[in-house]
């Protein structure tokens, strides 16, 4: 989850959001490997909700 606090309105937001979104689906291993390093567990790609 990633949670942004913005001051002011902005349509941006939403394609940053979506841009984050995207980083993450298409990095998904990665993202895995960092995760288990990190925290020391053994997470699987199939135990996220994509």
């Amino acid at each position: 989850m990633i949670i942004e606090y913005k001051r002011e309105r902005n349509d941006g937001v939403v394609d940053q959001c979506l841009s984050y979104l995207n980083l993450m689906l298409e990095y998904k291993g990665d993202f895995i490997v960092e995760y288990n390093e990190s925290y020391n567990k053994k997470l699987k790609r199939t135990d996220i909700d994509w």
